[in-house]
């Protein structure tokens, strides 16, 4: 049996097959819930992008020696090699970048990676077997899952925006570890009035920091803050970029 979590805390090890099949249900479900606030379009393309990030994000452990691991039958506090690299190779395939790819190597940290920049979104101590093993491992993704057999890198890299990125990590992320915690898992209550005071109480120290409260520039940070922070939450998202210039 092919594992995804080993056992630790009382709790028994998990099979690659159950944790899979729970991300994947769980990821559409938060997706899904985001329904009332965006396009059916947006959300036929989101559900596309989790369920593959979801189906494909621990493919790596299906390696022997992450699985030696896991079972227990090799003691070490820590896979073998990053298991989000195979992954990241499968859904990628030819291309620069693909948000399905981007996910599955974000979803552990240090999180998204700067899209501008020149990242190889692979992980180093992985390369040489992925690139030696990937069919093997979605040979054996197969077989564990009973997976249909479908395109997952073919045809235009949909465009995302950066809030669409983390809307869609966090879809991911909280699949990943709510299915890993279980049924029995604690979870920490949400206290939204305190997060939203913490919020104010950091913007204020970034105007602070920027000069004169009254300059024009920072009466527009201020209106664009208030204005995002006390939109009603029923109204479907809205995202666009705020740029500032600085006068010379």
């Amino acid at each position: 049996m092919m594992l995804a979590h080993s056992a630790r805390n009382g709790k028994p090890p998990q099979p690659y097959c159950d944790h899979v099949a729970g991300v994947v249900k769980r990821t559409c479900n938060n997706i899904k819930d985001l329904a009332p606030f965006i396009d059916k379009k947006r959300l036929s393309c989101y559900l596309d992008v989790g369920k593959d990030s979801a189906e494909y994000h621990d493919i790596g452990k299906l390696a022997a020696r992450n699985q030696d691991i896991l079972a227990g039958r090799k003691k070490s506090a820590h896979l073998a090699f990053d298991h989000r690299d195979a992954g990241v190779k499968y859904l990628i395939g030819s291309s620069r970048e693909r948000p399905s790819a981007t996910l599955v190597y974000a979803h552990h940290k240090p999180g998204l990676p700067n899209l501008t920049g020149d990242s190889s979104f692979r992980f180093c101590d992985a390369i040489a077997d992925s690139d030696a093993h990937l069919q093997d491992y979605v040979d054996l993704h197969r077989r564990e899952t009973d997976c249909v057999d479908r395109p997952h890198n073919a045809g235009p890299t949909p465009r995302l925006s950066a809030m669409e990125y983390r809307i869609l990590l966090s879809c991911l992320v909280d699949a990943d570890y709510s299915d890993t915690a279980g049924e029995s898992g604690s979870f920490p209550e949400t206290r939204w009035e305190e997060r939203l005071d913490k919020l104010d109480e950091y913007v204020r120290g970034l105007q602070s920091d920027a000069g004169s409260a009254s300059s024009e520039r920072n009466q527009l940070r201020r209106e664009l803050y208030n204005c995002c922070r006390n939109a009603p939450v029923t109204e479907p998202l809205v995202y666009c970029d705020s740029p500032v210039v600085q006068n010379i």
